[in-house]
């Protein structure tokens, strides 16, 4: 046996694979990503209320005109108008808006894309609301995830006409 070989370090080193495999096999999930895109349905929620007393509007008119285009299943032009219930909500269910996720032990983020949609919100007594396209960046940060179907809450504060 050589004597100038250093057995001492390559039986060190032999016994610290067990140890340096298990590390690695630990630390493996904080490298994993996941990533999919997909569609998904989206109910966007219009919650109506009096800017001075946060009070539901019932019976307020939203009325949608929606583009051409976009990313969900439905992307032919049409108008229509939704009406607020007691609770000052009105609602649509848009299906298959195109969605993506990206999901890791650092990051967790997740996009819907909107409808083409212009939205304007009138009601008895009020001023009526601007006219507001929905695919803004205020809106896309209010969505969110659900199963089966993700999220939007428009929040609208209207102006009582001062007579």
């Amino acid at each position: 046996m050589r004597e100038d070989f250093p057995w001492r370090v390559v039986c060190r080193f032999a016994l610290m694979l067990p140890v340096i495999g298990l590390a690695v096999v630990l630390a493996s999930p904080l490298y994993i990503s996941t990533k999919w895109v997909g569609h998904a349905d989206l109910r966007v929620r219009f919650a109506v209320v009096d800017a001075a007393t946060a009070q539901p509007i019932p019976g307020a008119k939203v009325h949608i005109q929606a583009e051409r285009g976009g990313l969900c299943a439905e992307c032919a032009a049409r108008e229509f108008t939704l009406t607020t219930e007691s609770n000052g909500h009105a609602e649509e269910l848009v299906t298959q808006c195109l969605t993506f996720d990206s999901r890791s032990f650092w990051e967790n983020t997740w996009f819907i894309h909107l409808p083409w949609w212009q939205f304007r919100i009138s009601a008895d007594g009020y001023e009526p609301g601007a006219s507001t396209n929905l695919d803004q960046p205020q809106y896309l940060q209010l969505a969110e995830r659900g199963y089966p179907t993700a999220h939007l809450t428009v929040p609208v504060k209207l102006q009582r006409i001062e007579e």
